[in-house]
C-alpha cells in the first residue's frame, strides 16, 4: 500500500481533492502534514476525502510551517468537527528531536478510542516506552517511519509488536538550483521491494523531497519533474528549459522550452495519466498556466503512476 506525504500546500490539497476518488480505488493512504493556518483547503480536503470514503492519515503536531509551535485548531475543526462520525481515517503524532515520551503518552490518552498513527521522523532513545503505549492502543495503529531519519536499528525496536510498519523514502534528490539538475537519476526501488523488507506499505515525498519550504526561488532555470517506471525501480527524468540566463526572466517561454522535451518524453513512454494528458494540451496551446500549476501536475502524475503500478 502507498502512503504519499504531502505538507498541506495549496497545490498538495489540490491534488488530493481532484485525485480523491483514485485514493479511495487503489487504496492509497496519503499522509497530510497541515502548514496553512488559513485551513479553508485543508478543511474542503478533507471534505472531499471522507465524501469519497478515502483513507488519509492527518498529524496533528506538525513540524513545518504556521503549526509547529501550535496544532490544537487541527484538533478542533478538522478531526472534532469536519471529520466527526468518520472513521476511515487516521491521527498521526509526529516524533521529532524535541518530542518527550509525555507528549507522546497525552496523544494516546487523548485518542484512546481512536485510530492513530506514529510518524518516526528522528530516533528517540525512549523507543521501548513508545513501543508499550503502542501495545495497550487497542483502537488501530501504524508506524511510519521516514528511511534517512531513522536507522534500521531503531526500527527494529518495533518488529513484532503487532502494529502494521510503513517505510518512506525521500527519492526526490533536492539541488539548489535547477540548472544543477541531471538529465535522469533514479528515484526509488521501495515500492518492488517492500514486502521483502517486511513492510506493509511504503511512501515517499513525490516530487517535492522532505525539505520544507514556503516558496519557491526565481526561475533562472525552469525545470519539469517526471517519474516513470524501469524494471521494477521508479525513474525520474528532470527536463530544464534552454534557456539559462542569469536574470529570473521569461518563465513562460523557458516553461515551453522545458515542455517540449517533456512531451516528447511521453509520447515515446506511452506515459496516459491525466496528469501527463494535461501536459499535452499544454504544449498544444502553448501556454504557461505558472510554476505552481505546473509542479501540481508533477505530483499529481506521480501519484496516478504509483495507483497504476499498485494494480498492476
Amino acid at each position: 500500500m502507498y502512503y504519499p506525504y504531502l505538507r498541506g500546500k495549496q497545490y498538495e490539497l489540490i491534488v488530493l481533492r481532484e485525485l480523491s476518488g483514485v485514493l479511495a480505488s487503489a487504496g492509497i493512504v496519503p499522509i497530510i502534514e497541515p502548514v496553512k493556518k488559513n485551513i479553508s483547503a485543508l478543511v474542503k480536503t478533507a471534505q472531499e476525502l471522507k465524501e469519497k470514503g478515502a483513507s488519509f492519515i492527518i498529524i496533528v503536531n506538525p513540524q513545518h510551517g504556521e503549526f509547529k509551535t501550535d496544532g490544537a485548531v487541527i484538533e478542533k475543526e478538522i478531526i472534532g468537527s469536519v471529520l466527526r462520525g468518520y472513521n476511515n481515517y487516521f491521527i498521526a503524532f509526529l516524533l521529532s528531536g524535541k518530542t518527550r515520551l509525555s507528549d507522546v503518552s497525552s496523544f494516546f490518552t487523548r485518542h484512546s478510542g481512536q485510530k492513530v498513527c506514529l510518524i518516526h521522523n528522528h530516533t528517540v532513545e525512549f523507543a521501548n516506552d513508545v513501543r508499550a503505549l503502542l501495545s495497550r492502543h487497542s483502537s488501530g495503529a501504524i508506524n511510519v517511519f521516514v528511511e534517512g531519519a531513522t536507522t534500521k536499528t531503531y526500527r527494529q525496536v518495533f518488529q513484532g509488536s503487532g502494529v502494521s510498519a510503513v517505510l518512506v523514502s525521500d527519492g526526490f534528490k533536492n539541488r539548489p538550483r535547477n540548472g544543477d539538475y541531471p538529465e535522469t537519476e533514479s528515484f526509488s526501488d521501495l515500492y518492488s521491494i517492500y514486502r521483502q523488507e517486511g513492510y506493509a506499505g511504503f511512501g515517499d515525498f513525490l516530487i517535492v523531497g522532505d525539505a520544507y519550504s514556503e516558496t519557491g526561488g526565481p526561475a533562472h532555470v525552469v525545470a519539469i519533474h517526471l517519474t516513470y517506471p524501469n524494471d521494477n525501480v521508479i525513474w525520474i527524468k528532470h527536463f530544464l528549459s534552454d534557456s539559462r540566463s542569469d536574470l529570473p526572466v521569461d518563465p513562460g517561454g523557458k516553461f515551453l522550452e522545458a515542455l517540449g522535451k517533456l512531451n516528447v518524453f511521453i509520447t515515446q513512454k506511452g506515459l496516459n495519466t491525466s496528469a501527463c494528458q494535461e501536459f499535452g494540451q499544454l504544449y498544444q496551446e502553448q501556454r504557461y498556466p505558472g510554476l505552481g500549476y505546473v509542479k501540481k501536475l508533477s505530483m499529481k502524475h506521480h501519484v496516478e503512476l504509483m495507483a497504476e503500478l499498485i494494480r498492476g
